[in-house]
């Protein structure tokens, strides 16, 4: 997307002067950006200065007025010129003294000084306060556009998404000639006149017109298309010409027909409410081409960003986060991907707490471990209510990308327990008390089955274990052993049994299926002797205690190592007789008797009513559901 790089206005709080500065190139000025500019929400430093970014803001909804000056000197009309000039460049600002320098974008700039909205702080029609975060957001946009990339956000609820792209969408049409600007959305409400985005645009409208010196008349006028264009007399003649930059500004919501929504050349498409936009990903097929110059370059960008909806609805959205270089989305880092905190590349994620109302210093600047304290006494209230409405609450109010897209659609488990869990076991590990080990097994030259610990393995061959969800593009699947608890001494028959996943087919580039064990350990009671003879009973747990997960090239290799762990727990595994490469690798290798039989599984004896009958071993799982839901139902109540 071309973006102006030259003669930006740029002013010093040292000297209290304006000088303007150039860049050579668009990759220059996002580098400029990058390296001095663009930071995380809580780490940008916002001083007294920042009530110069939007001081004719605050004068406006102080005095009604922008200016003193009298329309038609020329002090009024430099003023309206420079303003303009900020609202197309945007401005960058330096403190030297302190070596900062921040940079407001066009439509930023544009938006907190010349668009008014309700402020919910303020509780009065005003405009918005500087806050790191929708800074942070316009920022990052900018950037990608410098690099010709498109932007993607995912974000908490209410951090006007909406208000920053409707005045962005405006800025381009008020000011640009001949740019084509689009709106999408999956629903109509979200783009209409009436409690959609193109509220606000009339709004903002009728500001502009009413009270700066930038009038613009449109033909179309109204909902859902305008046009910056207007007829005249031409002086002197009987003659009608049309003038004005001809920009247009369309909203359309998408139809069933995606080629036919979408199509047609553009310089900004924007998709509202990106969360719900089950279509997204299609759409984008052909709104690339429309804006593609060439196979690096850019004559527009296209932005889609929300908060998450259920399931169906927001998969586009998480691809796009997840894997934003595959689909021209700018990458960036951030600390809040998942739990364990690692600086983690993805699309622009805004957590609940950057900018929270009760977590802002009064210069904008996030507190962020304050935000983090008052989400964690939220949590406590909100684990109280039903699970349906806690999957809400969390979906909506996401601490990491993670929990945002986990709990985007209520589960069939209670979330709640599973959640507590998880969190006890994380403590457990921190505390030293949750061993585990991971590698691959192998058979020592004493014929024993022992773990190669991941550390062993060199550098090029460390096989990497599998996450959830596993990454189809992940090249090594080959994935690894965890072992939770060694097995006993002197295992009694029955005490440990297994449950298997096969797959079919080895290499899969396409495909994230993988090979699954889980060894499991049967509760017991245990009964021990007092020295006065007596005996003292007590009763263990069941729990896992080991598993694999992943998938070589050659099938043979993870059949083995699920082999391996049956022998090395002396478990009796559960196996799909319809999926039956594991079971034929066991029986092969001599290993039958590690594979239960269908008699042995009484749970499926009235769901086998076809397959393979006449096979000793293994569970049926048709293709009617059944096992697999009466599975599921002993899962649940065993986890409540």
């Amino acid at each position: 997307m071309k973006v102006y790089i030259n003669n930006i206005p740029t002013y010093s709080f040292v000297s209290k002067k304006w000088t303007t500065t150039s860049f050579e190139t668009q990759e220059e000025f996002a580098t400029f950006l990058l390296n001095n500019c663009f930071k995380e929400p809580g780490e940008y430093e916002f001083d007294k200065n920042v009530f110069e970014f939007n001081k004719l803001g605050e004068r406006f909804t102080k005095l009604g007025n922008y200016t003193d000056y009298a329309p038609g000197t020329p002090e009024y009309n430099e003023f309206w010129d420079n303003e303009k000039l900020k609202c197309r460049l945007g401005v960058i600002w330096k403190n030297e003294d302190l070596n900062k320098i921040w940079y407001t974008t066009r439509d930023y700039y544009f938006l907190i000084n010349f668009c008014p909205i309700k402020n919910k702080e303020k509780g009065i029609e005003s405009f918005m306060t500087v806050r790191d975060v929708q800074y942070h957001m316009m920022m990052y946009e900018k950037i990608a556009e410098a690099m010709h990339k498109h932007s993607v956000c995912l974000k908490k609820r209410q951090m006007a998404f909406s208000v920053c792209h409707t005045a962005k969408c405006l800025n381009f049409l008020w000011f640009e000639n001949k740019n084509t600007i689009k709106i999408f959305a999956s629903n109509e409400g979200y783009l209409n006149s009436v409690n959609g985005c193109w509220k606000m645009i009339d709004g903002y409208r009728n500001h502009l017109n009413q009270f700066t010196d930038w009038e613009r008349i449109f033909s179309p006028t109204e909902y859902p298309e305008l046009k910056q264009i207007e007829k005249v007399q031409k002086p002197g003649s009987k003659q009608w010409i049309t003038i004005g930059n001809e920009s247009t500004l369309n909203a359309k919501p998408i139809g069933k027909d995606v080629a036919k929504s979408v199509g047609g050349a553009g310089d900004f498409y924007w998709w509202e409410e990106g969360g719900v936009a089950k279509m997204a990903d299609e759409a984008l097929m052909y709104i690339d081409p429309a804006l593609e110059v060439s196979s690096t370059e850019r004559s527009g960008s296209f932005c889609i960003g929300g908060s998450v909806g259920d399931l169906e609805q927001c998969k586009p959205l998480q691809d796009f986060m997840e894997k934003p270089s595959i689909y021209n989305f700018l990458p960036t880092k951030s600390k809040w991907i998942n739990e364990d905190g690692i600086e983690t590349e993805a699309g622009l994620f805004i957590p609940t707490q950057y900018g929270m109302p009760e977590a802002v210093d009064e210069f904008g600047n996030s507190l962020v471990e304050k935000g983090l304290e008052i989400l964690a006494k939220l949590e406590i209230e909100w684990q109280k209510l039903p699970a349906d409405k806690y999957a809400i609450k969390k979906s909506q109010n996401p601490k990491t990308m993670a929990e945002a897209f986990a709990w985007r659609k209520a589960a069939f488990f209670n979330t709640q327990r599973i959640e507590r869990r998880q969190k006890t076991i994380k403590l457990l590990q921190e505390q030293g008390d949750w061993e585990e080990k991971k590698g691959l097994l192998e058979i020592n030259n004493k014929g024993e089955i022992v773990l190669k610990p991941l550390s062993s393995f060199s550098d090029y061959d460390r096989p990497t274990p599998m996450e959830y969800p596993v990454k189809v593009e992940q090249i090594d699947k080959r994935g690894c052993v965890t072992i939770y608890e060694e097995p006993e001494d002197d295992v009694q028959p029955g005490t440990y049994f297994g449950g298997v996943d096969s797959v079919e087919v080895g290499i899969s580039t396409t495909s994230n299926s993988l090979f699954s064990i889980y060894i499991y350990k049967r509760g017991c009671r245990i009964i021990k002797t007092k020295g006065d003879g007596s005996k003292e009973i007590t009763y263990e747990r069941g729990k896992l205690v080991a598993s694999y997960n992943g998938r070589f090239n050659n099938p043979k290799d993870h059949n083995e190592q699920g082999l391996l762990l049956l022998r090395k727990y002396k478990a009796l595994a559960a196996c799909e007789r319809n999926r039956p490469n594991f079971i034929n690798y066991c029986r092969d290798k001599g290993f039958s008797y590690l594979i239960a039989r269908k008699s042995e599984l009484p749970f499926d004896k009235d769901l086998d009513a076809t397959g393979t009958r006449n096979d000793e071993y293994g569970v049926y799982s048709g293709n009617d559901g059944k096992l697999l839901q009466r599975i599921k139902q002993a899962t649940y109540e065993y986890i409540d």
